[in-house]
């Protein structure tokens, strides 16, 4: 899966979770996307698993997907 995929899937996830809910835009879903990618990218870091199979430079580029959404 791409970053591109990878963020699209995770602003979809966040729309359906939270429109049963609340009338929820784009912009809200991608806001909930963002703040999880963080916080995997976060925990990633803070593991050292990013050295050898490139899952942290993976989830880096999920985050800029995320934040050229529009």
């Amino acid at each position: 899966m791409t970053p591109k995929e990878k963020s699209e899937e995770v602003i979809n996830y966040y729309k359906k979770i939270i429109s049963p809910h609340v009338q929820v835009s784009h912009g809200i879903a991608k806001e909930c996307a963002i703040k999880a990618v963080d916080e995997i990218i976060n925990t990633l870091y803070l593991n050292f698993y990013d050295s050898n199979n490139g899952t942290y430079e993976f989830w880096e580029k999920v985050k800029l997907e995320l934040e050229n959404v529009s």
